[in-house]
């Protein structure tokens, strides 16, 4: 993914870098982790290209010598669609594996909450058990109370 368009995308729509950390609630330093790891999360992509109203396929194309805005690239908010190059190949594959992997995590806490959820409703279920032998003891002892 190409991390210098963003910059770009800024300077050209006068927006500051802390305006689009607020809107995709990051943090200087975990934008600079993001980038340098290569490693931004879906959501957060989702988030940058909504908020610079550019579609996705623009942070792979590979920029043009020159000025990159006054090459047709971006429109309006919009990109021109193109093939992709080999070069943008190569991230999507890694943003594929990211996303694959994450996709493996998320099944895998999915799976250790469903676990969870089943151990508290058997927890629940014997802790009403039990608080119905309590009410039914403390209903029989006070019928021996009662007078005759």
């Amino acid at each position: 993914m190409n991390y210098d368009i963003i910059e770009q995308l800024l300077r050209s729509k006068n927006i500051t870098q802390a305006e689009l950390l607020g809107f995709i609630n990051k943090t200087g330093s975990g934008y600079w982790h993001m980038r340098k790891k290569n490693t931004m999360p879906l959501n957060v992509f989702e988030k940058i290209c909504e908020y610079l109203e550019v579609e996705p396929e623009i942070f792979f194309k590979e920029a043009p010598a020159g000025n990159f805005f006054n090459e047709g690239i971006i429109q309006h908010g919009r990109t021109n669609t193109g093939t992709l190059t080999k070069a943008s190949n190569v991230e999507l594959q890694k943003l594929t594996e990211n996303l694959q992997q994450r996709n493996k995590e998320l099944e895998q806490k999915v799976k250790d909450k469903e676990k969870i959820i089943k151990l508290l409703e058997n927890q629940c279920s014997l802790m009403e058990k039990h608080l119905n032998k309590i009410n039914k003891t403390e209903k029989q002892q006070k019928e021996k109370l009662k007078p005759l």
